[in-house]
Order: structure tokens, then C-alpha cells, then sequence
């Protein structure tokens, strides 16, 4: 495929380079289409060497190397993929709450039965913690994720009280978590998100106090 791309040094005309492209679907545990694979490899000097000879493209092995190279990276990814879906499965069955919240605006990742269960089973995927979640504004939970995504220093709490809407037509409801909120790392050290886990100790709470009235 001819690109024109601006020349190395950046003054002059546009230049006439060829890339050959791949595209493989990345399936996941489900058996549908999770990610998109592209591996592109510049190949200007072969193009160029089969328009002086008129010899067919095959014949300098670039296709060759490139399905070589694909297979190489989806393996890979797929390596990747079978570790990413084991660490969700043992999130699945952690018994505490757990969700991942991914950039700056805190977008949810990942959230287990747990989380789900604890926001009332609404859908959290996709979205940020103030589009998921606006009955937290107030309460102090967006500015402790924030701090922690500026200085990748961990936040958390004991027996904090929060106000949670329940399932699509229930009322507000006071509910008690310990919970830690830890920055993840990317390969260079920025923090990329947070991660969130604790406990609903709601029960305990309730429990504590009515001893104490008694």
C-alpha cells in the first residue's frame, strides 16, 4: 500500500514509501472479537526494487516474513490474553469488592461480582466513576482518586460510610466499606490507573452500634 509520508528532515516534499498491513482478530474467552491486531511493516525498498525488475513480490519474501512476524506477536497476545482472563477469573471469586479504573478520568476496566453487586448491578464498564457513579460527588471519593492518580501514592479508609443508590429504582442507601485505592504502574513508571478493592462492612457496623445502644 504507497503512503505519502513528509520526508526524515522535514523540509521538503512528501515522500513515496509502501507498508504491508495484517489485521487479526484477538478473540477472548467468550470466543468473540476483543481486540484487533495490526502489524504493519515498511516495505519501500522491496516495492521499489519489484517495480525496477517487474519481479513479483513474493519472490523477495516479504510476505513470507510478515505472515512470520504476525504469527510471532498474535502467539504473543494470545499468551497475554490467556493471563489476563486467568487474573479475572481469580478477581471473579476474591471475596471483597474489586474494579479497575483506567487514565485520568478514572474509566471503569474491570469489575467484579462483587463491585457489581455493591452498586446495585447497574452497568459500570466503559464509563467514568462520575458517570457510573454521581451520587459520590460530595463525598470525597473523586478527590482521593484523583490524588492518588497525581502522586501514585495508595489512599484507603476503615468503616467509611457511603451513600450508594441501590438497583434502578431503589432508594439511597448508607452502606460501610474498608477500602484501599492503589496507582497502577505503566512499563515506565507513570501511573496508567487505580486499582480498587475492600470490604462491605456494612453489617459489622450495624452490629457494633446496636451493641453500643444496648
Amino acid at each position: 500500500l504507497p503512503y505519502d509520508i513528509p520526508n526524515a528532515a522535514g523540509d521538503g516534499p512528501f515522500e513515496m514509501r509502501f507498508w504491508t498491513c495484517a489485521q487479526t482478530p484477538i478473540m477472548n474467552g467468550d470466543g468473540k472479537v476483543a481486540f484487533i491486531l495490526q502489524n504493519t511493516v515498511d516495505v519501500t525498498d522491496m516495492a521499489r526494487l519489484r517495480r525496477a525488475s517487474l519481479l513479483p513480490f513474493h519472490a523477495f519474501g516479504g510476505e513470507t516474513q510478515l505472515l512470520e512476524r504476525t504469527r510471532e506477536v498474535e502467539e504473543a497476545h494470545q499468551a497475554l490474553l490467556t493471563e489476563s482472563e486467568e487474573f479475572r477469573r481469580l478477581f471473579q471469586q476474591a471475596p471483597g469488592f474489586i474494579a479497575v479504573l483506567s487514565g485520568r478520568e478514572h474509566v471503569f476496566t474491570f469489575a467484579n461480582d462483587a463491585y457489581a453487586q455493591l452498586v446495585g448491578d447497574r452497568e459500570v464498564l466503559g464509563k467514568t466513576i462520575r458517570e457510573a457513579l454521581p451520587e459520590l460527588e460530595g463525598q470525597g471519593f473523586f478527590e482521593i482518586l484523583d490524588a492518588v492518580f497525581l502522586t501514585g501514592e495508595p489512599e484507603g479508609g476503615q468503616g467509611v460510610r457511603v451513600v450508594l443508590k441501590g438497583a434502578p429504582g431503589k432508594d439511597m442507601r448508607e452502606i460501610f466499606l474498608d477500602f484501599t485505592y492503589s496507582a497502577i504502574l505503566g512499563k515506565e513508571g507513570q501511573v496508567t490507573g487505580v486499582f480498587v478493592q475492600g470490604m462491605d462492612r456494612t453489617e459489622s457496623v450495624r452490629t457494633l452500634r446496636r451493641q453500643r445502644l444496648l
